[in-house]
């Protein structure tokens, strides 16, 4: 989402195109490897920020691994994991995502003990 930044200047004016300024937000999305950065998000934040833009970077992949532990957090971005889509699940509901599979239903396919995740 962006968010114009308001100054005393502009205050109560409409923004004129060219001159706006906007606060943005990037984020690396967890299931993100932590091994391969991300070079989308680093070309982004530098060229918003050269244009006059303020960017805010979210590392949320790093918070992800660092709060269950690096082994789980890779056993659930590795290539097998991305095969069954369990990054997708986990950030899916059933009430939101049409399609998206419950809890239970997804413990069921990855099979028990195989990610250790509680849920």
């Amino acid at each position: 989402m962006l968010v114009e930044l308001r100054t005393s200047q502009n205050r109560g004016k409409a923004p004129a195109a060219k001159a706006a300024r906007w606060r943005v937000a990037l984020v690396v999305m967890p299931v993100h490897l932590p091994e391969y950065p991300s070079l989308a998000v680093a070309t982004l934040a530098a060229q918003l920020r050269k244009r006059g833009h303020e960017v805010d970077v979210h590392y949320l992949n790093l918070e992800a691994a660092a709060a269950v532990g690096v082994p789980t957090y890779a056993t659930v971005g590795d290539e097998n994991s991305w095969i069954r889509n369990v990054g997708e699940w986990l950030f899916s509901h059933p009430t939101i995502t049409l399609g998206a599979a419950d809890t239970v239903t997804m413990r069921r396919f990855i099979g028990v003990g195989h990610v250790e995740i509680a849920f």
